[in-house]
């Protein structure tokens, strides 16, 4: 019996499936100058655009496209809803801007219609494939193959068109890094398949032969093998990626240390001169989902701010780099979070995360909730005393929330 007539499981517009919106709103914010900064895994458990080294931008673009998830948008609203942001912030254009990798002053693309495309058109992809990912292990009992399937692009990679009809159980290893979309613009897509209708179709293929090749990532200086037609940044699974994703909390850690890790901490932490370009937001670290839930923030992702940190220049000059670096995330992670509700006798929804060392030293890093996000207040060494007149302030330690 011949195969149906292919039905591209990734169209859009038109809202998507639940699944595939839980994926995207898992994602915390990933600042990256170049795609290649992010790995295919990281990606799956954040939301990252190259070039956008400010957090606010990012939040932006990740709250644009959330919506014209949720809502089913098209790409044409998401240009003329976002375009005017990104322009009025800066974020267009050909600009001079730093390479947090290297510290370099580079010329670079910022915003243009054709990468907000490319933006808009593989997060669809990734979060549609996601939450189908989702829906075949739920399902897989009653249908438990995958057939590959070639989209409607007017080109297609030989490898793919290769490819397509391969018919494989969904828990097979070929699907770890083939599972579509497999590159850029690509538009493969699987549909499940039952076990009658696998026998009419001649049953289950063997694995396509692979063909790996060593591809060394130039900013990282990572070595990777992939197989050909598998684009590096798309040789993964975003679904089951992100399972991998929720339970390996050091790869956020890790994330974060990359970060902060750059010359971008160390030239924030600088006071400016009139010919340094303007600086943004920096993310810092990273608070527990618990935190993230008792404060209602967006992201888990912390950030620090021009005013935080020309505060930290003035007032904790004391504090090196390594405390930020190693320190700090370790306070925001492992802290014991303190509830704060007022602040010099203002409202403020707040958490104040205490730390002791192993030599004795008590730290402190204050995270306020703001329109944007969660920013870092402040960040020193505390005491007991500090911990005792933010109770008598009020405040209250907030595990058992």
């Amino acid at each position: 019996m011949a195969d149906r007539k292919p039905r591209p499981g990734f169209r859009f517009p038109g809202p998507v499936p639940r699944e595939a919106l839980e994926y995207f709103d898992a994602k915390d914010l990933r600042v990256g100058f170049d795609h290649r900064d992010v790995a295919g895994l990281e990606h799956a458990g954040a939301f990252t655009a190259a070039k956008v080294t400010q957090l606010d931008i990012l939040d932006d673009m990740q709250e644009a496209i959330r919506e014209h998830l949720a809502e089913g948008k098209t790409w044409r609203t998401f240009r003329k809803e976002l375009e005017p942001v990104l322009r009025a912030k800066g974020w267009w254009g050909r600009k001079q801007v730093i390479d947090p990798r290297t510290g370099k002053t580079v010329e670079a693309q910022l915003g243009s219609p054709r990468r907000l495309r490319t933006i808009f058109r593989s997060n669809m992809r990734a979060a549609r494939a996601a939450g189908q990912w989702a829906r075949i292990q739920r399902t897989k009992g009653a249908l438990p193959y995958l057939l590959y399937r070639l989209g409607p692009s007017r080109e297609h990679r030989d490898e793919h068109v290769a490819w397509n009809g391969t018919l494989l159980p969904s828990d097979s290893d070929w699907w770890k890094d083939h599972y579509p979309p497999n590159g850029w613009g690509c538009r493969c897509w699987v549909r499940q398949v039952s076990r009658a209708e696998a026998g009419r179709l001649g049953g289950p293929t063997d694995p396509p032969a692979r063909d790996m090749r060593a591809w060394r990532n130039p900013r990282t200086g990572e070595t990777m093998q992939v197989d050909r037609g598998l684009d590096p940044a798309w040789a993964s699974n975003p679904g089951l990626d992100r399972e991998r994703i929720l339970a390996d909390e050091a790869l956020a850690r890790a994330a974060v240390r990359q970060v902060v890790g750059s010359p971008l901490l160390e030239r924030q932490l600088t006071p400016m001169t009139k010919t340094d370009p303007p600086r943004g937001d920096l993310p810092i670290g990273y608070v527990e989902s618990r935190s993230q839930a008792i404060l209602e923030a967006r992201t888990r992702v912390v950030r620090m701010t021009k005013p935080t940190a020309r505060k930290q220049r003035r007032e904790h000059a004391e504090l090196t780099l390594d405390d930020y670096r190693e320190i700090l995330p370790e306070v925001l992670r492992r802290g014991r979070p303190l509830r704060v509700t007022r602040h010099r006798q203002k409202p403020v929804n707040a958490i104040a995360f205490f730390l002791e060392l192993p030599d004795g030293r008590i730290h402190k890093a204050a995270v306020h909730l703001d329109e944007q996000g969660l920013r870092l207040a402040s960040f020193h060494a505390s005491s007991r005393a500090n911990i005792n007149d933010l109770l008598q302030e009020g405040g209250y330690w907030a595990e058992g929330e």
